[in-house]
């Protein structure tokens, strides 16, 4: 999904001003860290994404305090060449929340410690990162598929850079699955308990 302008939020991240839709969803943040595992060893890439939900304008849904259906797309980008000869390497995922109530919410995604080394990740923040966000699914079948919520970092606020980045994610897609992952299949499945969704399919979803 393309868009068609960006515009400069003061968290130092860009948001797509068309697919903001008023009332419904946001990202507010976007946050990079290296954590320990609660059970030791070297540090992970921590990924946290924010996601407010402000209402639901889908007057049919049966709670209009909840949103169904949210489904989160992350993937981030290192550059394993160099500032003018970039190399990049992808790293996507996504989850589904069943469905999430008003308010703030953290999504937490993590590279192991053998990618960060095999990376020369020395810094917490990635080259580029890209984040889209679809809900829908509420009663009677509706769905606001059509407009996405979309997060980009500043080396992708051009809109030909962008494109570039969306079409090499997606020639390395299949290749790259399933080494970034959702907090709910690393040793931080337990942590941040208060304010982390039920992702569906996850083992936490099954408690």
């Amino acid at each position: 999904m393309r868009f068609l302008y960006l515009i400069l939020l003061p968290s130092a991240f860009y948001l797509s001003a068309v697919a903001q839709q008023p009332g419904d969803l946001r990202v507010t943040d976007v946050r990079f860290s290296q954590e320990r595992s609660p059970f030791g060893g070297e540090s992970w890439l921590s990924m946290e994404v924010v996601v407010d939900v402000r209402n639901n304008s889908n007057e049919s849904s049966p709670n209009r305090e909840f949103v169904d259906k949210i489904e989160l797309q992350v993937a981030l980008a290192n550059n394993m060449g160099t500032q003018s000869q970039p190399m990049l390497e992808y790293f996507w995922t996504q989850v589904e929340a069943p469905t999430l109530k008003r308010g703030s919410h953290r999504f937490r995604f993590y590279l192991s410690p053998e990618q960060i080394e095999r990376g020369r990740m020395n810094n917490s923040e990635p080259y580029a990162w890209y984040v889209q966000i679809i809900s829908g699914g509420a009663a009677g079948g509706s769905d606001n598929s059509l407009n996405p919520v979309v997060a980009v970092s500043r080396n992708l606020r051009e809109q030909p850079r962008l494109d570039r980045f969306l079409d090499l994610l997606e020639e390395q897609k299949e290749e790259r699955a399933g080494i970034l992952l959702p907090q709910a299949e690393t040793p931080f499945r337990d942590m941040f308990a208060e304010e982390t969704p039920t992702i569906k399919g996850s083992d936490r979803a099954k408690e």
